[in-house]
């Protein structure tokens, strides 16, 4: 019952009203008021966020999760990933950074659900990674599949703990000490939306305090399934 009320109109419907006026407010209020108004405005975003996570959850717990599958090419979604998450990552004044190889990583896949996984992993590296630190994202081809990986000098994850980051609602911090938020089921939806698409996901870590890497794959399509060309490329492009 938990569940169905979470994945209803009953929470989106107020928090839509929240968003609608704290965005006027924000426009319209000036000095103080306006400062006000974008407090509001970023914790209703951030309730929104975590309202579209248990709702994912929901759907995946349930089988109900439906994959709009179409030719992709990796890189495109990395790129655009890396684009939105800069200005987060410039606040706490990060770096990250991007290497994509030559030719097209062309999977059959549901480009919304890829962007999810990536912005849980991408929020996940910065949320966990120190200001002035730096997250690496990159892209391969590896025995038939696409490997994606999300790489930070973070804070790293002990061996006791990397086997359990996958799971709902596990964190690694103590819920008592802890200074990040989320709910901890992110990273749960990044290992559910993954195996719909036949892919695999696991973390590496040395330890606390030394960074960790996500990486996921995803089958690679056959050659000729896909009519999207090649870009014109001179070598693997750096970024940050």
């Amino acid at each position: 019952m938990k569940s169905d009320f979470i994945a209803s109109h009953e929470l989106r419907t107020p928090l839509g009203v929240i968003l609608g006026y704290a965005t006027f407010l924000r426009e319209e209020a000036k000095g103080e008021a306006s400062e006000y108004a974008k407090a509001v405005l970023d914790s209703a975003v951030h309730m929104r966020r975590l309202i579209e996570d248990m709702t994912n959850l929901r759907f995946m717990e349930v089988g109900q999760m439906s994959l709009q599958r179409e030719p992709m090419d990796v890189r495109d979604s990395l790129a655009d990933a890396r684009k939105e998450f800069v200005p987060l990552a410039d606040a706490k004044a990060q770096k990250i950074t991007i290497a994509l190889p030559n030719q097209p990583l062309i999977v059959i896949a549901d480009r919304g659900k890829i962007a999810l996984i990536l912005s849980n992993l991408i929020t996940n590296a910065i949320r966990y990674t120190q200001d002035g630190g730096l997250i690496e994202l990159s892209c391969f081809s590896k025995g038939g599949e696409a490997w994606v990986q999300v790489k930070d000098n973070g804070r790293g994850i002990s061996q006791r703990d990397i086997e359990n980051v996958f799971q709902g609602f596990f964190q690694v911090e103590d819920h008592m000490v802890r200074k990040t938020g989320g709910l901890g089921i992110g990273l749960s939806i990044v290992r559910g939306t993954v195996k719909l698409h036949g892919g695999r996901v696991w973390a590496e870590s040395d330890g606390e305090g030394k960074g960790t890497t996500f990486t996921f794959t995803l089958p690679l399509a056959r050659p000729g399934t896909s009519s999207l060309a090649p870009k014109p490329k001179t070598g693997p492009f750096i970024g940050q």
